[in-house]
This record gives structure tokens, C-alpha cells and sequence, in this order.
């Protein structure tokens, strides 16, 4: 019986890997903030984010170590999650800033990657910005309603579209505005993104290993009211 309830106890720390609680968020935000601030000018990439997070997940077990391939990969996934989401309520609060896909700043040592906008904040320097008369950054929102209707009319031509593939049509685009304008899209009602996991089996791979190698692919359809 102490085995069971040893067992039980460390499942009831564990994660769901498709499930990020707001109170895991919650938790090691200030951590991943504290961590970025560390990071000064150059900031750190999401990548490091990850490692980061990782030593104090399996500091706290709440993802222990695994051989099984399948529970590694629900990590990793895991871990993308979390730090995706920590990351994006830092940029929210206008506590972190994005410069690119590799790096993130915090708000503090911005000046060098940034811009001044009419409103008063500064902002990496996105292709639906422009300049107003007196130097200052605005938004072009002729230019950004082209390029959200160009996504959503790609989504809508091909349902599951990966995010991928849209940036493969849109190529003036990097990856980072590829996932800001579809984050913009999400929060307007206008589409929504499922991931799901691919089994990824080898040449060699037995039939009850298949599941074994698997990858989270996103996919983005329209929302109901474009249709």
C-alpha cells in the first residue's frame, strides 16, 4: 500500500502534457522573468527558457526523468507550452519584449532593439509598422488587415493549414510575425489552432513502437462565423 500511495503521490505531481495549469504559469513566471532580466541587452532565447524551466521542473518533480520516448516527447512538449504561455502573459504585462524568434528581452534593456511609437511605449520594428511624420513608429492598418486577410484566406482555402505552411506562401514574413499575426487572429475570434501528435515511426520500428516517436503539430482552421 505505500508503494500505491508513493505512486499516487507522484502522479498527483506530475503534468498533463496538453494541459498547461494557470497555476504552473502562475508559479514560475516571476522565475522566467527574473531569468530574462538576467539575460541584460542580449536576453536569452526561448530555448534557454526551456532549460531553465526544465531544471526546476525536475527540481520540484513535476516532470520526472524518463526513458520512454513517449513520456520525453509529452515533455518536451510540455515545457514548449509552458514557456510559450509564460512568455506571452511577460509580453502582455509589457514586461518582456520579442525582438526575434531567438531572442527576448526584458522591457528594461529594449532601448537598443526598439523604436519609439506614437503612443508613448517602444516596438520592434514589425512590417505592418511605419513611420509618422515626426520619426515615430505607427501602426499601418490598411498593410496589417491585407496581411490578416491573406492568412485567413489561405486558412480558409486549406483547413489544418500549419503555421508552416502559411509562412512558406508569406514569405516576407519570419517565423516570430508569422505567430504574432496569428496570435492577433486567435484573439479576434477569427481562428483557432489544434495541435495534435504525429507518430513519427522509424524504418525499423516494431507496430506497438510506433507511437514511441511522436511530434505536436499545430493546425489552424477558421472560426465558425468566416465560414
Amino acid at each position: 500500500s505505500s508503494s500505491s500511495s508513493s505512486s499516487s503521490s507522484s502522479s498527483s505531481r506530475s503534468l498533463n502534457p496538453l494541459v498547461v495549469e494557470d497555476s504552473v504559469i502562475d508559479k514560475y513566471k516571476l522565475a522566467v522573468h527574473t531569468h530574462i532580466l538576467a539575460g541584460g541587452v542580449a536576453g536569452v532565447s526561448p530555448a534557454e527558457i526551456r532549460l531553465f524551466l526544465q531544471s526546476r521542473f525536475e527540481r520540484d518533480n513535476i516532470m520526472p526523468l524518463t526513458n520512454h520516448q513517449a513520456a520525453a516527447n509529452d515533455n518536451v512538449h510540455m515545457l514548449r507550452q509552458t514557456a510559450d504561455l509564460i512568455v506571452s502573459r511577460l509580453k502582455d504585462s509589457k514586461q518582456v519584449i520579442w525582438v526575434d524568434k531567438n531572442r527576448i528581452v526584458g522591457t528594461e534593456h529594449g532601448k537598443p532593439w526598439t523604436l519609439k511609437t506614437t503612443q508613448g511605449d517602444r516596438k520592434v520594428l514589425r512590417p505592418w509598422l511605419t513611420f509618422s511624420e515626426n520619426g515615430e513608429l505607427k501602426k499601418d492598418l490598411d498593410f496589417l488587415n491585407q496581411i490578416k486577410r491573406a492568412i485567413l484566406s489561405l486558412v480558409m482555402a486549406f483547413p489544418g493549414i500549419s503555421p508552416v505552411e502559411v509562412r512558406q506562401r508569406l514569405t516576407f514574413l519570419n517565423e516570430l510575425e508569422m505567430d504574432l499575426l496569428i496570435d492577433m487572429l486567435r484573439k479576434d475570434r477569427l481562428l483557432h489552432m489544434r495541435s495534435f501528435t504525429k507518430a513519427q515511426p522509424s524504418l525499423f520500428s516494431k507496430p506497438e513502437d510506433t507511437m514511441q516517436g511522436r511530434e505536436h503539430v499545430r493546425h489552424l482552421f477558421a472560426a465558425a462565423d468566416c465560414l
